[in-house]
């Protein structure tokens, strides 16, 4: 389970607006669907991991040529 400390960093650090701070737990909670961390903690999150989320959200050449 993630601990609040990141968040309370985010918001000391940058003040981010309500808006950055929702989409910022949404989007770890997405990534940690898709990573399944009931086997594997943040703490051992690799960067090809990370890569592969992000790679997720790529359209097929076929279907955004333009990109």
């Amino acid at each position: 389970m993630m601990k609040r400390g990141y968040m309370i960093s985010l918001r000391s650090e940058v003040n981010p607006s309500d808006a950055h701070r929702k989409n910022t737990i949404i989007s770890l909670y997405k990534f940690a669907i898709f990573k399944n961390t009931k086997t594997k903690s943040f703490r051992e999150i690799t960067r090809e991991d990370v890569l592969s989320f992000l790679d997720s959200f790529l359209k097929a050449e076929a279907v955004d040529p333009l990109h």
